[in-house]
């Protein structure tokens, strides 16, 4: 098939923009021939190896750097001027819309263009539905603000655009089990799990002293063992639980990757605090092959985030033999199993969260045993083959229903 995937775009290391990436390539690896698509790029922001790898467009030019507001300026002059840029999709058979405002871009391309387009939602669109803790906490940055105030602004329209692109995609693929309840409540329509997957490492791969030795990134030597944390540094994923939980773990250390931000300052702070600074290291955006290392390392991976759609990073330290600690509520239920391939412990109870990291630390036997079963899990079922070959089906099934209702020959 030729395929074009359209993303809302890449700006920041998230796990939406990874999983994006992973998914052209696990396309072009089944034989298909796939381009990506995306408002706005800045590589230097956004797994700079993947992106050079699998190759993005962006949809518009790129605002300059200094300029407020780009990223929301770039989407906003994307979604006015759909008509003319779908034009550069009329080659492409079937269209893959991760996220809005895709959906509302591959919408276009099908009133216009007659273009099928499957959706792959990992949730719904944030500025019309926010969790709870997307109203507590401080927008992360102005570029969210100004798509926050518009939203507000503008909502019957953006209401009408976001409906209306859902409900014309051939299907809604939703990012794990606990998104399909959440996607169908809100559209009312029938949504498919199509769960993010991730590549696990060969069995040999396992055999890894976890409790001891050292790990070198660069100049920079990491001592075992240490506690893994790969978020975004925005407010919402609440580093925090994880740096007062390393009070109570002493024997260990904490390693969070992830580009720098006004946030990455208030949890320096904090961990000055509560006295462990000197425990705690902030590695900054990293290459993907330490960012790999750091995943087969570690002791222990710990999702503190709360109201998660998914976790990404979930997926990948399982698939890399480490044990999961996260809270027993949203994205993670979907994904880790308690007392198997990790431990969930209520929501926001610190105490339990601690006592969770420090049992795993403290015990690399039961840590290697949860470390496998969750190898297991990704490598039966949540493997990113099979999540690719998910997304081919739909793609394929989208393809020959448009051609039978034009009433030409489907593709083979």
């Amino acid at each position: 098939m030729r395929v074009a995937v359209l993303h809302l775009g890449f700006f920041y290391a998230g796990g939406g923009e990874r999983l994006v990436l992973e998914q052209v390539k696990g396309l072009r690896e089944l034989g298909h021939e796939v381009e990506l698509f995306a408002p706005i790029v800045d590589r230097e922001a956004c797994y700079p190896d993947l992106i050079d790898e699998v190759g993005v467009h962006a949809l518009v030019p790129r605002p300059p750097s200094w300029l407020p507001g780009r990223v929301a300026l770039a989407v906003l002059g994307s979604c006015l001027l759909a008509p003319l840029l779908v034009l550069r999709l009329r080659r492409f058979e079937v269209v893959l819309a991760a996220n809005q405002p895709s959906l509302w871009i591959a919408w276009v391309a099908s009133l216009l263009l007659g273009k099928p387009y499957v959706a792959y939602l990992a949730q719904p669109n944030r500025v019309l539905y926010p969790r709870q803790v997307d109203l507590q906490d401080a927008s992360p940055n102005l570029d969210y603000r100004l798509f926050w105030i518009l939203a507000q602004a503008l909502r019957p329209l953006v209401r009408w655009t976001d409906r209306v692109s859902v409900a014309g995609a051939a299907e809604v693929l939703a990012n794990g089990t606990y998104m399909e309840g959440v996607l169908e409540r809100i559209y009312g329509r029938t949504a498919v799990p199509c769960p993010a997957g991730s590549r696990a490492v060969p069995e040999t791969d396992l055999k890894i002293d976890r409790a001891g030795g050292v790990v070198r990134l660069g100049e920079l030597e990491l001592p075992k063992p240490f506690v893994l944390v790969t978020n975004r540094h925005y407010s919402v994923k609440r580093f925090d639980h994880a740096i007062r939980a390393m009070v109570a773990v002493p024997s260990a250390r904490l390693v969070i990757t992830g580009a720098f931000t006004a946030y990455t300052k208030e949890m320096r702070k904090l961990a000055a605090q509560l006295r462990v600074a000197d425990r705690t290291v902030f590695t900054g955006l990293i290459p993907d092959d330490m960012l790999d290392l750091l995943y087969r390392e570690a002791a222990v991976y710990v999702y503190p985030a709360p109201e998660e759609d998914y976790g990404m990073g979930i997926v990948e330290a399982m698939g890399r033999g480490t044990p999961v600690v996260a809270w027993n509520v949203a994205g993670p239920t979907s994904t880790v199993t308690n007392g198997i391939t990790g431990l969930l412990v209520p929501p926001f109870d610190e105490a339990a969260f601690s006592a969770a990291i420090g049992a795993l630390v403290g015990d690399p036997g039961r840590a290697i045993e949860m470390g496998r079963a969750g190898w297991l899990k990704v490598d039966d079922g949540l493997g990113h083959d099979s999540h690719c070959r998910r997304l081919a089906a739909s793609l394929r099934d989208a393809m020959r229903t448009s051609f039978q209702e034009a009433g030409e020959p489907a593709a083979q």
